[in-house]
């Protein structure tokens, strides 16, 4: 139906989506660090939800967190220091580009995943490195919005971003997928008569270095596809990029 479409898309004299914008350089690159930040955020949600419930008396690892205080303690702090890094990264696109900022984004979230992939035995550490995955998710999403805006005409900057936003989706989707076959892949040997299957602690560790492989591979998607200096265009008189006739 992707391929339908598309046929559709190229013939039809006004299309709902330029195809040529999918493969401007940009744009695709955006997409891309889209899917790549949307697939480690849910790697994040997911295997520290998991992580923390786990019964450490059965599993020999895990914090016997209830949903209640995986959401509070060690989900929520994470979710807390995007809000607060949303602006501060809005702040750095307008001053420095997208580019530094998507390198940062992608710099911050490896750290952090890196960090709950060594060590997830102490709150701490899950909670920390949370927090960094957390605002480096927030400049990546405030960063390639601007990547978008910059390399597109101003007709096309919603239809644009839509698509960015699908992309986000379409990582998340995957990060989904893939995260709960790997937790699934491999279960505890040796468990008491009666205890569920639980995840070998060795998935957990490999979810973590799964998701900064993603949050790295965005630092090269920000090399090689977006523009050193590039800036989000300033708005003037009817929606026109300076320098433009009417």
């Amino acid at each position: 139906m992707a391929a339908v479409w598309v046929l559709v898309e190229r013939r039809v004299r006004e299309p709902l989506v330029d195809m040529k914008m999918f493969v401007h350089r940009p744009v695709l690159f955006a997409n891309l660090a889209g899917l790549l930040v949307g697939f480690g955020s849910f790697a994040l949600f997911i295997g520290v939800s998991y992580l923390v419930q786990m019964p450490s008396k059965i599993a020999g690892y895990g914090f016997d967190a209830t949903v209640l205080r995986a959401s509070v303690e060690f989900l929520l702090p994470s979710t807390i220091v995007s809000l607060l890094a949303a602006p501060i990264g809005g702040k750095l696109v307008r001053h420095h580009g997208p580019r530094p900022v998507l390198l940062l984004a992608s710099l911050i979230g490896t750290v952090g995943f890196v960090w709950i992939a060594l060590d997830h035995e102490h709150a701490f550490s899950v909670i920390a490195a949370g927090m960094c995955v957390g605002a480096g998710i927030s400049f990546g999403y405030a960063a390639m919005p601007a990547v978008i805006v910059a390399s597109v005409p101003p007709r096309q900057t919603g239809i644009a971003n839509g698509i960015n936003s699908i992309s986000r989706s379409t990582g998340s989707a995957i990060g989904s997928a893939m995260i709960t076959t790997v937790l699934a892949s491999r279960s505890i040997e040796h468990l008491p008569p009666g205890a569920p299957a639980l995840p070998a602690e060795s998935q957990f560790t490999l979810t973590f270095v799964i998701a900064g492989t993603a949050f790295l591979l965005v630092s090269l998607v920000a090399w090689l596809g977006t523009a050193r200096n590039a800036r989000p265009a300033p708005r003037c008189g009817g929606g026109l990029r300076p320098g433009v006739g009417r």
